[in-house]
């Protein structure tokens, strides 16, 4: 917590052992000087006037940053689908806010802590399966003669479907890699390879460590519609307005290599049920095809001849390669472009370039070491002043980190991520490279059906989406017709204690066995004692029981009325392949 004034380290004015933070003050005094040094195009009121910051706490009354009303507490990452990433700003000591006199901002202020509970950590898959790791075809871009910008992104990481994108791990031009999380489009977090975190939303900027220590939380009202009027960008902040445009429009799909796309196809099935019957739209269930988890539309039915055309499509928009192109261009594409931080405007490379230009005097390595330096003692935390100075120059390198890849270099007028994705897109395709990547098994999709008592999983199978498609015949079964059956008989040793039906008509692990009708049709029937049965018969008028008809020839010595829809109802698989009895058959 802090107290009272208390008096700089004056190792702070130095490089720590190790760092490769260029940026280090020059003073060795317990005041930093901090002033704006970069510039953003089309900003135009930018105050150059340096802030001083003492060690310790600083009476703001008229700085212009109000003492906030209440303390922060706990700062969600927004709904992850149960991944870890969490911000908390309390610590056992409950440190308060302090105000800081941002020069370019209002209501600022600095919550510290040198321990946390719980933090912020990457996203991780939320089912606690593994994730899956696509990775970048650099290698072949070099193959082919072509340079890559650097910094450039080496893989993109997926939770274990493959269709939700959660962090893409970059390259820099020091071989050194970070990690920038794109799981929850409210804000933007990026992560060293050493465990330094630094977060960007609506409320603020936060930084931590991965061991939930360290954190600074600099909290800024409405710190979206404060760099939007500093950058002079005309949107409407939180609006849905329209996103701030890229200055030269880069090719963020490239036109040249066809993105997978629904290629549409009609499939024709012909269906009958197990007595032969044309399948009408009275069946329950209704006919379904499907290429893979995607429905077929039907769009044509002759009740008269169960014929039944329907609109399918390849790979289908439930596909996982289709569902994974749209998450890359939604989420990683629109998302770091244009559509950021959930509609908000401008977008990234704006808001990091303006933040840059504007905030430098809160984003500093002295006033990150500062509001640690402050909160020694409240907790059993290393307070030393090298470990502090560390992790300051640690969350400085990364935020140097992240505007390397979201602010224009050296005179170009897009940004290295811009200009990484225009060149990829140029000789590859971005979308493809990531989703063929993770989904490539997936290919061939099954045709399936499912109607009436029947599921067939693979009517047949699609490498592509077929440009005539074959007829299939399809025998189904209805629950609602009577139960035929194939290879009816009757009974052996009739009237014998060794009666028994031929195994051809002895439908397996049921009740039922396939018997003959008076009128010489084959109908499954349930197995019962000879007394059970509705009455014995001849021929199907001596059955009286309404819908009852005579099986003959069984191993009551003679023929028995039975229902014959009983087999049919009680999910008894009708039809019969080569291999066996099943509810369904395709030729």
């Amino acid at each position: 917590m802090i107290t009272g004034s208390q008096s700089w380290n004056s190792s702070f004015a130095t490089t720590p052992t190790g760092s490769s933070f260029a940026g280090s003050p020059t003073g060795s005094t317990g005041a930093v000087s901090q002033s704006v040094t970069n510039s953003v195009p089309g900003i135009t009121s930018m105050s150059p006037t340096s802030n001083t910051v003492t060690g310790g706490s600083t009476d703001l009354s008229d700085s212009g940053s109000p003492e906030p009303t209440q303390t922060p507490t706990t700062v969600a990452g927004g709904n992850n689908g149960g991944m870890t990433t969490t911000w908390s700003s309390s610590n056992m000591t409950a440190p308060t806010p302090s105000p800081f006199p941002a020069a370019n901002y209002t209501q600022v202020a600095f919550l510290a802590a040198l321990a946390e509970d719980t933090c912020y950590h990457l996203p991780e898959e939320p089912h606690g399966e593994l994730s899956r790791r696509a990775l970048m075809r650099n290698s072949k871009l070099r193959e082919d003669n072509v340079t890559v910008p650097v910094p450039y992104i080496q893989s993109v990481e997926f939770e274990s479907e493959g269709v939700r994108p959660l962090s893409m791990t970059v390259r820099d031009k020091s071989q050194g890699t970070f990690h920038i999380d794109i799981s929850n489009r409210s804000r933007l977090a990026i992560t060293s390879s050493d465990g330094y975190a630094m977060q960007i939303d609506g409320s603020g900027i936060r930084f931590v460590t991965k061991d939930c220590r360290y954190d600074v939380n600099i909290t800024i009202a409405n710190l979206f519609s404060q760099i939007a009027n500093l950058s002079n960008v005309g949107c409407s902040v939180g609006t849905g307005a329209q996103p701030f445009p890229s200055p030269i429009p880069v090719p963020l799909i490239n036109t040249n290599t066809k993105r997978a796309e629904d290629i549409k196809f009609n499939q024709t099935i012909l269906l009958r049920d197990q007595c032969g019957s044309p399948v009408t739209k009275a069946i329950r269930a209704y006919p379904q095809l499907r290429v893979g988890e995607t429905t077929c539309q039907d769009i044509a039915v002759d009740e008269n001849s169960g014929t039944w055309e329907f609109d399918c499509t390849f790979p289908g928009a439930i596909s996982g390669i289709l569902q994974c192109q749209n998450a890359v261009k939604n989420d990683i594409i629109d998302f770091l472009n244009r559509d950021s931080f959930g509609g908000a405007c401008p977008d990234i490379s704006t808001m990091i370039a303006t933040l840059g230009a504007t905030g430098n005097d809160m984003l500093s390595r002295d006033a990150l070491g500062v509001a640690l330096y402050n909160q020694r003692g409240s907790s059993n935390a290393d307070n030393s002043s090298s470990s502090i100075e560390n992790v300051a120059s640690g969350y400085t390198l990364l935020w140097e980190s992240l505007q390397g890849f979201f602010i224009p270099q050296n005179a170009s007028v897009n940004s290295p991520w811009e200009e990484y994705i225009g060149t990829y897109n140029k000789h590859r395709s971005f979308e493809n490279d990531i989703c063929e990547d993770l989904h490539t098994g997936e290919i061939p999709l099954s045709l399936n059906l499912l109607v009436g008592a029947t599921y067939i999983d693979a009517v047949t199978t699609l490498n592509w989406a077929p440009r005539a498609a074959r007829t299939y015949n399809v025998t189904v079964q209805d629950p609602a017709a009577i139960a035929c059956c194939p290879n009816g008989s009757e009974a052996d040793d009739q009237g014998k204690a060794t009666c028994a039906y031929p195994r051809e008509a002895v439908i397996e692990d049921t009740n039922c066995s396939c018997g003959k009708t008076a009128g010489g049709e084959s109908l499954a029937f349930e197995a019962m004692e000879c007394d059970n049965f509705e009455g014995r018969c001849e021929r199907d008028e001596d059955c009286r029981g309404g819908g009852s008809v005579c099986v003959v020839g069984t191993c009551c010595g003679g023929g028995v009325c039975v229902d014959p829809y009983a087999c049919s109802q009680n999910g008894t698989a009708l039809v019969k392949f080569a291999d066996g009895w099943s509810g369904s058959r395709v030729f």
